[in-house]
């Protein structure tokens, strides 16, 4: 897979990053420290001004794609819909999968 070199700025989130340049901000754990290795939610909460990171191709996503009804699925096909009374926990507790709002926030803003 091809990848490009990013040099973070100021303010810089991985999701920003995906966002902007991946077109999706929950590609963010698609991005790679300049070794070569995924970030941890840690490190992704550590970024640096002029820290260079490895972003994928930009059409290509190997974490998520969308299902016929336009819902987002994650590359181990799991879906999950809100419902009323909903919060992160409770779709992750039913969905089996591993959640963060902390990821999302931008979304939600």
């Amino acid at each position: 897979m091809d990848t490009t070199i990013y040099t973070i700025k100021k303010g810089d989130t991985l999701f920003s990053i995906a966002q902007r340049k991946l077109g999706d901000g929950h590609r963010w754990t698609e991005i790679k420290k300049s070794d070569g290795t995924k970030f941890t939610e840690a490190e992704a909460r550590q970024l640096q001004a002029g820290q260079k990171i490895f972003l994928p191709q930009a059409g290509v996503s190997s974490s998520y794609s969308t299902s016929s009804n336009g819902r987002r699925r994650s590359a181990n096909n799991k879906q999950s819909a809100m419902v009323q009374g909903d919060f992160c926990q409770k779709i992750s507790q039913r969905s089996k999968i591993r959640m963060s709002l902390r990821e999302n926030q931008e979304e939600f803003s």
